[in-house]
């Protein structure tokens, strides 16, 4: 892992200087530290620091050097700053002193030597299909597969438990795992995934791939505890009839929209003023329940058969005395429905 603030081209080829980590389980918590407060101690001055990471897994982020990390900048006394970030323990110097004259420099080659050595630990082929972890941000740890690889970055899919998550990120933010057994490529995997005997298999093959369904409980025969009230009511609205059905795994919009229609025309369920707001609603709960930013990006990545409109209502065969928006005579100057008036 090699961080550079400004130029860097001027410090080819000079020599490094070494930071002693405090601890060993200190590592990744200093690393950000040094992210954080570089910019403020150099400003100006070209910085390289060289993080010679071994391994890098599940709770595991160890050195190839113990617990020495490499700077090289072209200001010795703004190195020399370093040692006043948390974590560090100090910078190596001649009779451990305090002083810039007494810093001990580590020769080029061999820190270029170390950082070959490191790139070839991860310089590991990933493709389409490949099984990952993603090291770091907000879906770290969890594990996947790639969909897409583009410009040195990469979309991975995690088939979590109730939903599908897409993320996109950087090559170098991925572990290779494609060596995992396919039976054991869950988004969980770790050392009790990998021990698990084969026998115990049909336990996580559930958690393979996200099929759409998952277990919806019921309260029947409960008791209604305090703040319940409305939940009768709410059970017969559009909003909590899609909510349930997407729980459900149906989650084609058009199978949706159709379903609502059989209710209403059953009486089962309560219409709303226009089948815009339907439409809304659909949009809004799968979009969410997909956790994609907007109904674009989700019909681009889950295909055709989400493509829907409003007026795709009309052709689902079902009469429906419902407008598909509501006329303008029925519309208030502030935009809302008129209410009807008692003769």
């Amino acid at each position: 892992m090699i961080l550079s603030h400004g130029d860097t081209s001027v410090l080819k080829g000079t020599g490094w200087n070494s930071l002693e980590i405090r601890s060993d389980d200190q590592i990744e918590i200093v690393a950000h530290r040094l992210v954080e407060e570089i910019p403020k101690i150099f400003k100006d001055h070209p910085l390289e620091v060289f993080i010679p990471v071994m391994l890098r897994d599940l709770d595991s982020f160890t050195l190839k050097t113990s617990n020495l990390v490499f700077v090289r900048s072209d200001s010795v006394q703004d190195i020399m700053r370093l040692r006043n970030i948390s974590g560090v323990q100090q910078i190596t110097t001649k009779g451990e002193t305090t002083k810039a004259r007494d810093i001990i420099t580590v020769p080029d080659d061999y820190v270029q030597e170390l950082i070959e050595e490191c790139e070839r630990e991860f310089n590991h082929k990933i493709a389409v299909g490949s099984f990952v972890r993603i090291l770091d941000g907000s879906a770290r740890d969890f594990c996947g597969h790639v969909t897409s690889v583009e410009n040195n970055h990469a979309e991975v899919r995690v088939d979590l438990l109730t939903r599908l998550l897409f993320v996109k990120t950087l090559l170098a933010n991925l572990l290779d795992l494609s060596h995992v057994d396919p039976a054991r490529q869950v988004f969980y995997y770790c050392e009790a995934v990998r021990n698990l005997p084969e026998e115990s298999l049909p336990l996580i093959q559930q958690d393979l791939k996200f099929s759409g369904k998952f277990p919806v409980f019921d309260n029947k025969g409960e008791p209604e505890g305090p703040g319940q009230g409305g939940r009768r009511k709410r059970k017969g609205r559009v909003t909590y009839f899609v909510k349930n059905l997407i729980s459900e795994g149906i989650t084609e919009p058009r199978e949706i929209a159709l379903r609502v229609l059989q209710e209403w025309r059953e009486g089962r369920i309560r219409k709303t003023k226009n089948l815009f707001i339907v439409y809304c609603i659909i949009k809004f709960y799968l979009t969410s329940h997909f956790k994609f930013q907007d109904w674009r990006h989700l019909v681009k990545r889950m295909g055709p058969a989400y493509r829907f409109e409003p007026e795709d209502f009309l052709k689902l065969g079902v009469p429906c005395s419902v407008p598909l928006v509501t006329p303008p005579e029925k519309v208030t100057k502030d935009g809302r429905t008129a209410r009807h008036k008692r003769v």
